[in-house]
C-alpha cells in the first residue's frame, strides 16, 4: 500500500469508525464490568442488614448504552430488597450507573444472587453479562460450657477423687468452629488434673461432641474457683472468647449432697404434672445429722411447684433413701427457671453446714404446626400463566416447635408445579420464618387436583407429630371475547393488557344479532333468518364454534339473548310475544318447548339477568325490570327513567351498565335491593362523528374490564364504522376507553359476549 493509500485509510477510519488502532483497524469495543462493593460472600446477622452497591462501569471511555437488568431482581431472594427494575441509558467510568440493594435476613439462609444484564457496546452490538453475589446469614451464636455435677465441686481430703465433665455447646444449636481451651491444662490449681494437655474442637454445636474430663482429688484443705478460658469463631465468622468458672472445695469431714430424680432439667407440659424426688445423702457414706429445709423456703416455691410437706427435717443422713423431699411441677403457662432449695445440717465432725439443691425447670406445650397457603382457596391460573403459592408454617399457640420436615408431596410434584424437592425448618413459631414457595404453571386446561404436603415435627414438649397441607388447584383456558356482526361471529383472544388480539371468524353465519353461552354450547341468533343456532365450543383453548345447527322455533327477528337457569331467553324484535323462552337440553344443547312470555310494550333489543332480577331493554323506551314467575317474565315495569333508548344492559356487582342510542354514550346505574336502577348517569366512551353517531350496541364484562360494541353509520358516505372499546370499570366509574379491534374489520356490530 502506498503512503497516500495508508493516509486515506487512516482518514476514513477516523471519520467513519470513530476509533481505530494505529494500524488502521477498529479498536476493541468497550465492555461493561460490575464489581460489588463487598468482595466475597455478603454476610448479615439475622435481624441486621447489609447494604450492597453494584456499580456498572465501562472498561474504557467509549460510549456504552441501553444497559438493562434482565434477571435477578424480580423476584429477589428472601431477605433481599431493592429496585425490581434497573436501566441506565448510558454507562461510563465512575459510579454513574449503580444498583443499590439491601440484605436484611429474618432467618438463617444462604445462596447466590445472580444479576443478568444486557447492553449495547461502543460498536453498536448487543451484549450480555452477569454478576454473581454469594450471600449468607448467621445467628451470631455463642459457645457455653456446662459442668456435671453442677454446683460446687466438693471432695474429701484423701477420700478419693471426683470426676468433673465439662461439655461445650452453642446457645442456638448452630455450629461454631475453631474452638480451643486457652487455659494451660498442665497448670491447674492444686488438686485438679486433666488427662489431656489441651482441648480443641473443629466444630461445636449440641450434644457431647466437645467435652473435657477433669479430676478433683484434693490432698489438703483447699477451696476456690477453677477458671477455664476458651476461644472460638461463631457462625457469622467472628472470633470470640468465653470463660467458665467451676467453684470447688475440699473438706476433711463429710458433706450432704442433694440428688434429683429424674435428673437434669425438669420438663413438664402445661396442664400436666411432673413428680420430682430430692434425695439427701453424705458424700462419704458417714452420718450427718439434723438436716432441715425451712417452711418459709417450701411455702415460696416458684409458680407451678408444690411440696408434699410444709417443712422437711431428717434426724440422720447417710446413704440410701431415708431422707427425701417429694415435689410436684404442674405449670399453667409456658416458662422456665431455676428452683433453689437451701438446707442446713451438722456433719459427722459436729460442724454446722449448709448446702443448696439447684433444680432447673421448663414448661412446654403440646402445640401444633399448621401450614397456611397463600393465596387461599383454589389456585386457578389460566393456561400459559403462572401463580406463585407461599405455604407458611406456624404454631397454633406461638410457642416453638422444631425439626419440621416436609415428608411427602415435593419429591414428585403434580404436572405444572415447580419448587424445591425438599423443605426443612429447624424451628417454627410465629411470623414468616418458615416458608415454602411453589409455582403452578399449567399447560393444559385438564390439569387439576389437590397438591398434598405431609410434614413431621417435634412440638414444644418434644413430642413427634405430623400434619398436612392441601392446596386445591385447577386450570382453565383464558376467556375469549365474541363479536357478532353482519359477517358472522368473530372469536378474539385476550392479550396480557386485556386488549383484543387475533380476532377471526368462526362458524358460518349471516347477520348475527345475538350471542349467549351455556356449558360448552354457544347460541347464535340470526335476525334475517328468524333462527337460533346451537354450536359446540372447542375445548382446546381456541374458542372456535363448530357443528352449528338450527334449534328451537317461533322466533321473530331474534336479537340479543341471555341464558338463565337452563333456559334461553330470546327477544323477538318484531314479535308480538316480546320474549321467547326455550328449555336447554343439558346433553346436546338443543332448545325445546319454546313459548312466548309476557313483557312490556315496545320492541325488545336485549334481555339480561342479575341474580333473581330480570331486565328487558327496548330502543323505544327505558329498561324494564321484570319478576320471574317460574320461567316467565311478569309484572315488567320501566326503571331508570333517565336512560331512554337503550340497546343492551349488563349487570354485575351491584351496578348496571346500559348501552344507549345516544352517540357514544353508556349509562351507569346502581342496582337497588329490589332490583330497580337508581342514580343513573351517562359517560362518553369514544370519539364523535357526523351523522347518527356511534351507538353502544352490547356490553361484555370480564372482571373489571368492559368490552363495548359500538355501531356508527355515516349518513353522508353510507359507510359503517364499528369498533370494540376496552374500558376499565370500577363501580360507577368507566374510564380509559380505547379502541381494540384485534385485527378485525367489524361491520354492523349487534352483540358482544365473553366465554
Amino acid at each position: 500500500m502506498s503512503m497516500i493509500s495508508r493516509f486515506a485509510a487512516a482518514a476514513v477510519c477516523a471519520l467513519v469508525l470513530s476509533g481505530c488502532n494505529s494500524s488502521g483497524g477498529a479498536a476493541p469495543a468497550a465492555t461493561v464490568e460490575a464489581a460489588p462493593s463487598i468482595s466475597g460472600t455478603v454476610k448479615a446477622v439475622v435481624g441486621g442488614r447489609q447494604e450492597l452497591s453494584l456499580p456498572f462501569t465501562a472498561s474504557d471511555s467509549s460510549p456504552i448504552t441501553d444497559l438493562t437488568v434482565t434477571s435477578g431482581l424480580s423476584p429477589l431472594p428472601a431477605g433481599w430488597s431493592g429496585e425490581r427494575t434497573f436501566t441506565c441509558a448510558s454507562v461510563a467510568t465512575g459510579n454513574g450507573c449503580t444498583l443499590d440493594l439491601t440484605f436484611a435476613p429474618s432467618a438463617v439462609t444462604s445462596g447466590t444472587l445472580v444479576i443478568k444484564y444486557t447492553y449495547t457496546n461502543s460498536a453498536g452490538v448487543a451484549q450480555t453479562g452477569s454478576v454473581s453475589v454469594p450471600y449468607a446469614s448467621t445467628s451470631n451464636n455463642n459457645v457455653t460450657g456446662s459442668v456435671s455435677p453442677s454446683g460446687q465441686v466438693a471432695a474429701m481430703v484423701g477420700g478419693g477423687s471426683r470426676v468433673v465433665m465439662v461439655t461445650f455447646d452453642t446457645d442456638d444449636g448452630n455450629p461454631a468452629t475453631a474452638f480451643a481451651v486457652t487455659t494451660n491444662l498442665t497448670g491447674l490449681p492444686a488438686g485438679w488434673s486433666s488427662a489431656v494437655h489441651s482441648l480443641s474442637c473443629s466444630k461445636v454445636s449440641t450434644g457431647n461432641g466437645c467435652q473435657l474430663a477433669l479430676t478433683f482429688a484434693p490432698t489438703t484443705a483447699v477451696s476456690g474457683t477453677l477458671t477455664l478460658d476458651f476461644g472460638y469463631v461463631d457462625n457469622s465468622g467472628t472470633a470470640k472468647t468465653g470463660t467458665l468458672s467451676i467453684p470447688y472445695a475440699s473438706t476433711s469431714n463429710d458433706n450432704v449432697v442433694a440428688t434429683s430424680s429424674p435428673s437434669g432439667q425438669v420438663n413438664a407440659v402445661v396442664g400436666g404434672n411432673q413428680a420430682l424426688t430430692v434425695t439427701f445423702t453424705t458424700d462419704d457414706g458417714k452420718t450427718a445429722t439434723s438436716l432441715s429445709i425451712s417452711a418459709s423456703s417450701l411455702s415460696s416455691l416458684p409458680s407451678g411447684w408444690s411440696s408434699s410437706v410444709q417443712a422437711l427435717s431428717c434426724a440422720t443422713v447417710s446413704t440410701g433413701n431415708a431422707c427425701q423431699l417429694h415435689l410436684s411441677y404442674a405449670p399453667t403457662s409456658v416458662g422456665g427457671g431455676s428452683l433453689h432449695l437451701p438446707y442446713s445440717y451438722t456433719n459427722n465432725a459436729g460442724t454446722a453446714k449448709t448446702g443448696t439443691a439447684n433444680i432447673s425447670y421448663a414448661a412446654t406445650t403440646h402445640d401444633n404446626v399448621v401450614g397456611t397457603a397463600s393465596p387461599s382457596g383454589s389456585v386457578s391460573p389460566y393456561v400459559g400463566l403462572s401463580q406463585a403459592v407461599t405455604v407458611t408454617f406456624t404454631t397454633d399457640d406461638g410457642n416453638p416447635a422444631s425439626s419440621l420436615s416436609v415428608t411427602s408431596g415435593l419429591g414428585a410434584l403434580p404436572a405444572g408445579w415447580t419448587g424445591a424437592g425438599s423443605f426443612d425448618c429447624s424451628t417454627v413459631s410465629s411470623g414468616t420464618g418458615c416458608q415454602l414457595t411453589l409455582t403452578y404453571s399449567p399447560t393444559t386446561a385438564t390439569s387439576s387436583g389437590s397438591l398434598n404436603l405431609n410434614f413431621s415435627y417435634l412440638d414444644d414438649a418434644g413430642t413427634s407429630k405430623t400434619g398436612s397441607v392441601s392446596i386445591p388447584y385447577s386450570a382453565a383456558w383464558a376467556p375469549h371475547v365474541y363479536v357478532g356482526d353482519q359477517g358472522g361471529v368473530w372469536v378474539c383472544s385476550l392479550a396480557s393488557d386485556q386488549s383484543l388480539s387475533s380476532c377471526a371468524l368462526t362458524g358460518s353465519f349471516n347477520g348475527v344479532t345475538g350471542l349467549a353461552f351455556n356449558g360448552n354450547f354457544a347460541y347464535v341468533s340470526e335476525f334475517n333468518n328468524n333462527a337460533v343456532y346451537v354450536c359446540a365450543v372447542a375445548t382446546d383453548g381456541t374458542g372456535t364454534l363448530s357443528g352449528c345447527t338450527s334449534t328451537g322455533s317461533g322466533f321473530n327477528s331474534p336479537v340479543q339473548t341471555a341464558v338463565h337457569a337452563s333456559y334461553l331467553y330470546v327477544p323477538d324484535a318484531n314479535g308480538g310475544t316480546y320474549v321467547t323462552v326455550c328449555a336447554i337440553n343439558a346433553t346436546d344443547g338443543t332448545l325445546s318447548g319454546c313459548a312466548g312470555t309476557a313483557g312490556s310494550a315496545g320492541n325488545p333489543s336485549s334481555v339480561a339477568f342479575d341474580g333473581s332480577f330480570a331486565y328487558v331493554n327496548n330502543w323505544a323506551g327505558n329498561p324494564s325490570l321484570c319478576t320471574l314467575s317460574g320461567v316467565d317474565l311478569i309484572n315488567c315495569a320501566t326503571t331508570a327513567g333517565s336512560l331512554a333508548g337503550g340497546w343492551s344492559l349488563t349487570a354485575m356487582g351491584g351496578y348496571a351498565y346500559v348501552g344507549l342510542l345516544a352517540p357514544n354514550s353508556l349509562g351507569v346505574c346502581t342496582v337497588g335491593g329490589d332490583g330497580s336502577l337508581t342514580g343513573c348517569s351517562t359517560t362518553t366512551v369514544g370519539g364523535t362523528g357526523p351523522g347518527d353517531g356511534a351507538s353502544v350496541k352490547q356490553i361484555a364484562l370480564i372482571g373489571n374490564v368492559a368490552y363495548l360494541g359500538t355501531q356508527y353509520f355515516d349518513m353522508n358516505t353510507y359507510q359503517e364504522s364499528d369498533h370494540i372499546y376496552v374500558c376499565s370499570v370500577s363501580g360507577v366509574t368507566v374510564s380509559g376507553c380505547a379502541i381494540s379491534d384485534g385485527g378485525a374489520s367489524f361491520n354492523n356490530i349487534w352483540s358482544v359476549a365473553e366465554y
